[in-house]
């Protein structure tokens, strides 16, 4: 039970930095947007991963 909600967890905060590196490039501010889309993409792909493989773990 506890891993399924850390799993829900981890892909609800995967799509918020989805979202937080989406809006930070559309409003244009003073960021390297390279560096902000290589360093949100491994942020949200670790994040995707690590909850699918807790949900995962939760279904066994």
């Amino acid at each position: 039970m506890l891993c399924e909600k850390f799993g829900d967890y981890c892909l609800d905060v995967s799509k918020l930095v989805f979202g937080g590196v989406i809006l930070a490039a559309i409003m244009e501010l003073d960021i390297n947007t390279t560096w902000l889309f290589i360093v949100g993409t491994v942020i949200v792909a670790l994040t995707a991963y690590a909850g699918y493989i807790l949900y995962r773990m939760s279904k066994k």
